[in-house]
């Protein structure tokens, strides 16, 4: 019973995303796509490196 509620769980889950790109955005008034975001991901990206290698050496050490 548990392998059949797992395998729905999977399928479920990749049709899900599919389902997300399955409508555009519509365009603009102008005739132009939308804009993209301005946000750079490198800053952000950074902290969460340093983060994870700080945890990972924190778990290694106790062993």
């Amino acid at each position: 019973m548990m392998q059949h509620k797992t395998k729905i769980f999977l399928i479920l889950f990749f049709f899900a995303g599919v389902l997300c790109f399955a409508q555009e955005t519509p365009p603009t008034p102008d005739g132009r796509g939308p804009t993209p975001p301005g946000t750079p991901i490198d800053g952000g990206l950074v902290v969460l490196l340093v983060a994870g290698a700080c945890y990972g050496i924190k778990k290694s050490s106790k062993r």
